[in-house]
């Protein structure tokens, strides 16, 4: 998550050279995909920009229709699918070699079973190198406020947070990560605070009106010069809510750029 400004704009000010990347997770039995591409550029040593898009998309399901001569619903041939879509645009600053601060400007859209809904949002991000020691490794703080400004999926681009309109959560995510043996062994923990800033009138029954948190925590490290692994778990309310395995490798390119997946 470090490499993505989806989980944090700031952290792009960490990237020293263009950098290529893609990720790709599917859910047991296929029922929908994420996935995630994208490129960050530096701009001299202080400015970094990137774009990304990130998808998820759903299986389909089938459409039926009521037949009155036999009193039933009938299966049709036609097929309803929701997906949805981010393009978010990136910008980082670093501040002295350790503060970085960045924004994501994003523009979503959901395909909702054909009707597609389009929403504008902003995200906000900090980062803090509070540690860089040849023993104990370097650290990094973070925090993000994400949908600060959230999607409103109306049909026209708007900021406006209107009520019952589907607007994405507010989530308040704290972070750290640990790099160790020349960043060769990787950790990290996260803490979020979910939809932070939602209205009460917003949930359905009162028993719904409380605040929800969650956590990850992962460990991995580079194999091989490019071969990297993680394992991954979540935690919430529910104890360890998900658990799994991630690879990946990261190609060197020409002129110090780098290809990750």
């Amino acid at each position: 998550t470090i490499h993505s400004p989806s989980a944090n704009p700031a952290y792009l000010s960490l990237e020293e050279f263009l950098t290529l990347r893609g990720a790709l997770a599917s859910s047991m039995q296929g029922a929908f995909r994420l996935w995630e591409l994208g490129a960050t550029m530096p701009l001299g040593v202080k400015h970094t920009v990137g774009l990304s898009v990130l998808g998820e998309n759903d299986g389909s399901i089938q459409g039926s229709f009521f037949d009155e001569s036999s009193n039933r619903l009938v299966v049709g041939n036609d097929e309803y699918r929701n997906s949805n879509i981010f393009i978010m645009l990136s910008y980082a600053y670093e501040f002295f070699g350790k503060l970085g601060v960045g924004t994501n400007v994003n523009i979503a859209c959901q395909s909702n079973f054909g009707k597609p809904l389009l929403g504008f949002g902003v995200d906000f991000g900090c980062s803090y190198l509070f540690l860089d020691h040849p023993v104990a490794g370097k650290h990094i703080a973070g925090l993000s406020a994400l949908n600060i400004i959230s999607p409103a999926m109306e049909r026209s681009f708007s900021v406006q947070s209107t009520q019952g309109n589907g607007v994405y959560s507010r989530d308040m995510r704290l972070s750290w990560t640990g790099m160790f043996l020349k960043e060769q062994l990787h950790s990290g923990l996260d803490l979020e605070i979910k939809d932070f800033w939602a209205h009460a009138d917003e949930f359905l029954t009162s028993n719904n009106r409380q605040m929800e948190w969650g956590g990850a925590y992962r460990v991995g490290g580079q194999f091989l010069h490019a071969l990297n692994a993680w394992l991954q778990a979540g935690f919430g309310e529910q104890a360890l809510e998900y658990w799994g395995v991630a690879a990946g490798i990261k190609l060197p390119l020409e002129s110090g750029k780098n290809l990750s997946c």
